[in-house]
């Protein structure tokens, strides 16, 4: 019995810890957030050419996106609490407003997310037209719904870890892309016209949709390992791989002579074609079809944490005191 007391057992021995979100995971959870790869940036090209997209994409990031991560960076680092911005607004201002925050947070992020089963259905389509008409889109945006919604019992780390999978896929046909427009400086069968009409306004409105979400990340830095170190390095790695990801493909395809004119939205599938072929083009509808699930799966944990952040803190803070007092 002496030697059990001193060795002890196997259901004496300590649990191991929960496997945390490591920098390179919260890099790729963060691209899926914010990004999911340069789909939706084509209506920014079409609407202010390709020299005022390119500078959009350049001052966009600086004025709106680094602001908002250099945020995140350090008041995740200090406050590494489940709820993320529901625990800021709440120590800064109360429970009232973390509340309203948390919930006026969470009825946005689900309009803003009905956006990527659509995509998904309609990145699909580009395989089997008959998938994205009827009932079966329906049944086809359920259905990514409920897949995320399991890959998301499985915790923050999983979700992680599927975000870096996704952002290699889905970025993959784009270097392909730009090895292609570089090479092919008058691609054949493209249009030469000019653009028609500037619309600069939209096309910053579309750029400033395309670079926010940042604050989403905040919501796991319970789960983030070493958050004041991991933090701030995965801010700015992700913001330099959102930059570039949006610029250097539209850098690329500007050298083909395509004209602005062809960029609309999902144009991305058909500018792959015209530069580099139907199997571009496939690998880039795949991408889509790819890229909506990395970001609807990285996004629901999100909001998951959203709409239990309230209850988190609430107990965090009541169970702490409690303890205090013991």
């Amino acid at each position: 019995m002496s030697w059990l007391r001193r060795r002890g057992t196997a259901a004496d021995a300590p649990s191991p810890l929960p496997r945390k979100l490591t920098l390179l995971l919260l890099v790729g959870a963060t691209y899926s957030m914010v990004a999911g790869g340069p789909y939706g940036t084509e209506e920014i090209v079409g609407k202010a050419g390709y020299s005022g997209a390119l500078l959009i994409l350049i001052l966009t990031p600086l004025l709106w996106s680094l602001p908002t991560a250099l945020m995140v960076s350090e008041l995740s680092s200090t406050l590494p609490e489940e709820g993320g911005f529901y625990a800021w607004v709440t120590r800064a201002m109360g429970p009232f407003w973390g509340y309203q925050e948390a919930w006026l947070s969470l009825a946005g992020s689900l309009f803003d997310m009905a956006i990527y089963p659509t995509l998904f259905v309609y990145y699909l389509g580009h395989f089997l037209p008959s998938l994205a008409s009827g009932n079966m889109k329906n049944w086809l945006g359920l259905g990514l719904i409920a897949v995320c919604t399991i890959w998301n019992i499985f915790g923050a780390r999983a979700v992680g870890e599927g975000s870096v999978l996704f952002t290699a896929i889905v970025l993959g046909p784009f270097v392909v892309l730009i090895v292609f427009a570089l090479f092919h400086h008058s691609a054949a069968g493209v249009s030469h016209a000019a653009l028609g009409h500037a619309d600069i306004l939209g096309g910053v409105l579309i750029a400033m949709w395309n670079l926010m979400g940042w604050d989403n990340v905040s919501t796991v830095a319970g789960e983030v390992e070493k958050p004041r170190r991991t933090y701030p390095l995965a801010m700015a790695a992700a913001v330099t791989l959102v930059v570039v990801s949006y610029l250097a493909p539209i850098a690329a395809v500007a050298r083909t002579g395509i004209s602005p004119n062809e960029w609309t939205t999902g144009g991305w599938v058909d500018l792959g074609r015209m530069i580099g072929g139907g199997a571009l083009a496939g690998a880039l509808a795949l991408g889509g079809v790819l890229g909506s699930v990395g970001s609807f799966n990285a996004l629901s944990i999100g909001v998951v944490l959203i709409a239990l952040g309230p209850l988190l803190y609430f107990l965090s803070r009541r169970f702490g005191r409690v303890a205090a007092r013991v």
